[in-house]
């Protein structure tokens, strides 16, 4: 949710990993484990800022069909962190 709120117009957010455990609260290896997850489920790219540098660009990427909800509606905030492993 943070980089959805974080991010521009094109869906690209700034933020680099102790910003992000800052704002929600984690620590960095939960952070590293949680955007890990996310690139897993191609739901953000990731484009680091030099080579061999763990921050850079996050990029938002559009839900695929199989990520959607049945029907073709809108995806429960439940869903998607069921599909990252977190309980809800």
């Amino acid at each position: 949710m943070l980089l959805a709120l974080a991010a521009d117009r094109r869906g690209a957010s700034f933020y680099g990993r102790e910003r992000m455990g800052q704002a929600l609260g984690l620590t960095r290896p939960r952070v590293d484990r949680a955007l890990a997850r996310l690139l897993e489920l191609k739901l953000v790219a990731h484009r680091p800022w030099r080579a061999g540098l763990p921050d850079g660009v996050w990029q938002l990427l559009p839900l695929s069909a199989s990520t959607t909800a049945r029907g073709g509606g809108p995806t429960s905030i439940a869903q998607i962190l069921a599909q990252l492993g977190i309980d809800s």
